[in-house]
């Protein structure tokens, strides 16, 4: 078994599966690519700007968030992944209740609503030990790259921090850079910053084995997206970030001779094989 995780936001105390945008829930699952973080960087583009964030698994631990991110949280992060996934369970056994919400759907309506892509629900049948039958569900994700002029770096607002999609090999514009094409992109470096339960080399399977110090640094601060051109105070952190994707196998780059960083795939024989485009 590995760590399964949500995506959280803590000041509205609102937080989705993957599961509920057709992702599987380990980190390195859907960090790179899928609906779930397409969904983050439209929110993040949107109504979640500017608003304290994290990635938190099932084994996430006390002190895993900050004191003000706790906080507002309302809740030990230990709880935080059961808050949102499984509420009944943690109020019968645990006797813990709270005001989080599950909302999977807004996961898929802002990706729908950006024309990022669509969402094809499945129903199937289950049987369990016991021999009772029940109906389950699972969504099935077709996402699309919608650029446009606009140019936007990922920002942390309290550390003063930021990402610069281009350092990673892809587009600036936010309809691009949230649809990825290869493993290694702006979205598993968003991903592996927020994510404070992987922290120390990782504590399950799926984990971000990288033991960098910046893996969860930006889980629970204020995150979103801002305009290069209002960043001149933020310090990049691009290029540490990138060297802890290639040294835990999760990223492959390279620089043209104008600069340009180019994305291969590590997991590929060919890295470089299929490179059809540019930053």
């Amino acid at each position: 078994m590995g760590q399964y995780h949500v995506i959280a936001n803590l000041d509205k105390r609102l937080g989705y599966s993957p599961r509920s945008t057709g992702d599987f829930l380990k980190l390195t699952e859907f960090g790179h690519a899928g609906g779930a973080m397409c969904a983050l960087v439209a929110l993040l583009d949107g109504d979640w700007h500017g608003e304290r964030v994290a990635i938190v698994g099932d084994y996430a631990e006390t002190g895993d968030l900050t004191a003000e991110a706790t906080l507002r949280a309302g809740l030990d992060p230990a709880h935080l992944y059961a808050a949102i996934n499984h509420p009944a369970w943690l109020r019968e056994t645990h006797g813990i209740s709270s005001d989080w919400r599950n909302v999977g759907w807004l996961a898929r309506k802002v990706v729908a609503g950006s024309g990022l892509g669509r969402f094809d629900r499945q129903e199937w049948t289950v049987r369990d030990y016991d021999g009772t039958v029940r109906t389950s569900h699972g969504y099935r994700w077709e996402l699309t790259p919608q650029p446009d002029s606009r140019q936007r770096v990922v920002v942390n607002l309290d550390r003063a921090e930021k990402i610069d999609p281009a350092a990673f090999g892809d587009d600036r514009s936010p309809g691009a850079f949230a649809v990825a094409n290869e493993v290694g992109g702006t979205l598993a470096a968003l991903a592996v910053l927020l994510a404070v339960s992987s922290t120390g080399g990782g504590r399950g399977g799926g984990d971000f084995r990288g033991s960098s110090p910046l893996v969860g640094s930006w889980g629970g601060h204020r995150i979103g997206l801002l305009d290069p051109a209002d960043t001149a105070g933020y310090v990049d952190i691009s290029e540490a970030v990138r060297g802890a994707l290639a040294a835990a196998g999760e990223g492959i780059y390279r620089e043209t001779g104008d600069g340009t960083i180019q994305r291969g795939d590590p997991w590929a024989d060919h890295p470089w094989a299929h490179l059809d485009r540019t930053a």
